[in-house]
């Protein structure tokens, strides 16, 4: 689909760029969102008895894994099975226990992934 937009002057190009007026966008910026938390943990080591922030105890934790993950799964299982010649995908998806992709769990994804990657090293 090719669309095309033509406009009479720079200025009405610059007015189509801004928002519409009245429009505003309700989309959480992230960046704002981080530095707020990062600010709230501050605050929170501070009241816990600490004398600095950095001197708290701070868990990592890892990134939630969401359905997007199992998109790039895959994706790399599609890209395995046209480098092997075969449904090399379906094998590993059965090894650990499951029929189909849709069916395993969001947290076994990336042992899924790591499988798939060592296939395809191989």
């Amino acid at each position: 689909m090719k669309i095309t937009v033509t406009f009479d002057s720079m200025e009405e190009f610059i007015r189509h760029l801004r928002p519409m007026e009245g429009f505003e966008d309700d989309r959480p910026d992230p960046v704002a969102k981080a530095e707020e938390r990062i600010e709230q943990l501050k605050a929170e080591a501070i009241q816990e008895g600490f004398e600095s922030a950095e001197d708290a105890p701070f868990e990592e934790t890892a990134p939630a894994i969401t359905e997007d993950f199992r998109v790039e799964v895959r994706k790399a299982m599609g890209d395995l099975n046209k480098k092997t010649g075969k449904n090399t995908a379906k094998k590993l998806i059965a090894e650990i226990g499951y029929t189909r992709l849709t069916d395993v769990p969001l947290e076994k994804l990336p042992e899924l992934m790591d499988k798939v990657k060592e296939a395809a090293d191989a």
